[in-house]
């Protein structure tokens, strides 16, 4: 999906945490009551990321009573915002002494593994935490988002069906579900698992959203078209929504449609750079280059460092180049490739398009070379 490891493991979006049975963790008697205002400020900070207020809070707490197992757990992940991710083990390695029936700090130790691909590690450590609560659902959820990268398909299902069974409404690991699902050939049962979400909450706009992504990740874009437009009919004036349809009508090749689309969001915000720039990419798809060009001008005007806006207007000026080329029109080929180059060394210095850029000056260089030559072979010649 159009879907970071650290946000996943900050706040569980994908996967909320499974409710755990009350434990001496959540603090003791007087020490307990005196610690909760600062654990309580803590998760606020935390999810408003203002992390150094969130250490505090949660160090008081722990510092007012050291039992406090969910202010550890908290620590911990406001540690891994800031990146400290040695000292978010460490304290999730407290957390397990602390109450070492809890799956939480297993969980959280076993996602520190994943973000760093040492996918061993992480699978053992979910494993621990699902041998100690086999109904902590966030467990099945890492393991088996793992397993799929493993392309060890049939545990991943494994786990997301347990997932499911805990979690039935969690429309993440549908999806992950049915993306494997396609992977191995069976987009009858993908399709299934999607619509029977869709026909349980058929009003729901959400809901109707996310399966649309799945349907277009899935490159199922005539269903993903339905339930876009589904969608534009309850909100006609939704600008993610028409540059969604454009998308998708662009994978169709229905190129005047996706014009259509996206000039509409265009015209919903006329700052918007994103949707100009989708409309300069489809020019230039569909050899319209003077259009691209000014859409491209304008785009660049509004956000001139915009790389992808500069790689664009790189690959516009290199076709000019090649037109003037077949042309016989030789220096102004090469004008245009230095042009092209110009663009392409800005568009490299974000890591998204250095590879291609890179490629493109070093094609565009050879270009002027030959151009070069054959300007000095017909002066010779003269």
């Amino acid at each position: 999906m159009r879907i970071l490891v650290v946000l996943i493991i900050l706040f569980g979006v994908c996967s909320p945490q499974t409710a755990v049975k009350p434990t001496k963790g959540e603090g003791s008697s007087s020490k307990s009551e005196e610690a909760k205002p600062y654990y309580a400020n803590g998760v606020i900070y935390l999810q408003a990321r203002n992390y150094e207020d969130a250490l505090k809070n949660f160090k008081k707490a722990i510092e007012i009573d050291p039992s406090y197992y969910e202010a550890y757990i908290g620590l911990a992940k406001t540690y891994i915002g800031i990146r400290d991710l040695m000292a978010a083990e460490s304290v999730y390695n407290q957390a397990i002494r602390l109450e070492p029936q809890n799956p939480k700090a297993y969980d959280g130790i076993a996602g520190l593994f994943a973000d760093q691909k040492n996918y061993s590690e992480a699978i053992s450590y979910y494993s621990q935490a699902i041998a100690i609560d086999s109904t902590y659902a966030p467990a099945y959820w890492g393991r088996g988002n793992i397993y799929e990268k493993l392309k060890q398909y049939d545990l991943a299902i494994q786990d997301y069906n347990r997932y499911m069974t805990l979690k039935p409404d969690e429309e993440g690991v549908i999806f992950a579900k049915a993306r494997i699902l396609v992977k191995l050939g069976r987009g009858a049962e993908a399709i299934g698992e999607l619509e029977a979400l869709k026909n349980r909450f058929p009003g729901d706009l959400k809901v109707r959203n996310t399966v649309a992504d799945a349907y277009y990740d899935l490159k199922m874009y005539d269903k993903a078209l339905k339930e876009y437009e589904f969608i534009l009919s309850k909100k006609p004036d939704s600008r993610t929504i028409l540059i969604k349809i454009g998308d998708t009508y662009t994978e169709l090749k229905r190129y005047r449609d996706a014009e259509e689309s996206y000039s509409k969001a265009a015209q919903l915000d006329t700052n918007d750079v994103l949707t100009r720039l989708k409309l300069a990419a489809l020019y230039l798809a569909t050899r319209r280059y003077n259009k691209a060009k000014g859409i491209l001008t304008k785009a660049l005007k509004l956000d001139p460092e915009n790389s992808y806006a500069h790689l664009l207007m790189g690959d516009l000026y290199k076709t000019y180049g090649v037109i003037n080329r077949n042309a016989r029109k030789l220096k102004a080929a090469q004008n245009n490739w230095r042009v092209a180059i110009t663009h392409y060394t800005k568009a490299a210095q974000d890591q998204t398009f250095a590879t291609y850029a890179r490629t493109e000056i070093k094609r565009c260089k050879i270009y002027i070379e030959k151009a070069r030559d054959e300007l000095w072979w017909k002066k010779k010649g003269k």
